[in-house]
């Protein structure tokens, strides 16, 4: 994974999966598909500024929300199933998950148009970590365009940083050390 940062792509008129794949496979081909290994700054302007509020539910039904967050430093990570490079950054996400186990959660927030596929994924990877459903309106309305997609929050609500692709085990635990001395 180390100098390597993929990304897909999430439009807004992307609704089947199958076309997006397609025409992620498309952009990366035309594009390459390595990438710096520095995260990019995706330019949306969320850092510096409060976490965006979201409220979804998890796969079993539950309610989730950002303020259940508050007062930990978390990184929150767009994702779908279809995504190989989200696949691929699940390992990556429980590592650090693990290394920083008490002042520190992932949440995932699944793009996905068809939820019945996100139980699965969880179960096949082993994700450690909460799994929200239904989250493409927030994505959308933020101006993301490609996945994996992650902003880290520091213990005040304030986010710290963005990262667009594969996220990188230590770039990620340095940035985590960062925010929590915030």
């Amino acid at each position: 994974m180390e100098g390597t940062q993929a990304r897909q792509s999430v439009g807004r008129h992307a609704r089947h999966p199958r076309l997006l794949t397609l025409l992620g496979l498309s952009a990366l081909l035309l594009l390459g598909a390595c990438r710096s290994p520095e995260p990019q700054d995706s330019g949306s302007g969320l850092v510096g500024k409060a976490e965006p509020a979201w409220n979804f539910s998890t796969v079993d039904g539950k309610p989730i929300a950002s303020k259940d967050f508050a007062g930990k430093t978390h990184l929150v990570v767009f994702w779908a199933t279809w995504c190989n490079p989200c696949r691929m950054e699940i390992d990556e996400l429980k590592a650090v998950r693990a290394q920083f186990p008490t002042d520190f959660e992932v949440v995932g927030l699944s793009v996905d148009e068809t939820v019945s596929a996100v139980p699965l994924m969880i179960q096949e990877t082993g994700m450690n970590y909460p799994v929200a459903v239904g989250a493409f309106s927030l994505f959308d309305s933020l101006g993301f365009d490609g996945i994996p997609k992650s902003y880290l929050v520091d213990r005040n609500g304030i986010v710290r940083q963005e990262f667009d692709g594969l996220v990188d085990r230590g770039q990620l635990a340095a940035a985590i050390t960062r925010a929590q001395k915030q």
